[in-house]
């Protein structure tokens, strides 16, 4: 007779909490996930106890959801689309392919000794 394992747990926290936002955009009792099972079993479990889950009536809360993020990450929306080319600034033209975006690994140090400028302008 094989050991019996109690207790194992097949989904780790990051499913669980998938599974438990599911559960609540569809008002769904969160004690219906079940840890013993995968997390695509789960998940396909509790598809099947949502009625009629057609895309097509979520448009306006998808709406919602595109409105909010806008508001609130619009910068970085913003710069991803001025490098994929879909907004040119005024000020600045369209971005150079030849000149590299900004990183931190092209950057060199420029140090700076107050002794040293002392000693070259003789203060």
């Amino acid at each position: 007779m094989p050991p019996v394992s109690i207790g194992v747990n097949k989904i780790n926290h990051l499913q669980m909490y998938h599974l438990l936002r599911f559960c609540q955009q569809h008002e769904l009792d969160p004690h219906l996930i079940d840890k013993a099972l995968t997390y695509s079993e789960n998940k396909d479990y509790l598809d099947s106890l949502v009625p009629n889950f057609d895309p097509e009536n979520r448009l306006n809360e998808w709406e919602q959801t595109e409105e909010w993020y806008m508001e609130n990450f619009f910068l970085e929306h913003y710069i991803s689309c001025i490098r994929d080319g879909s907004i040119v600034s005024e000020d600045t033209g369209p971005v150079d392919a030849s000149n590299p975006l900004f990183s931190l690994r092209l950057m060199k140090h420029v140090s700076f000794s107050l002794s040293a400028f002392a000693q070259e302008h003789k203060v």
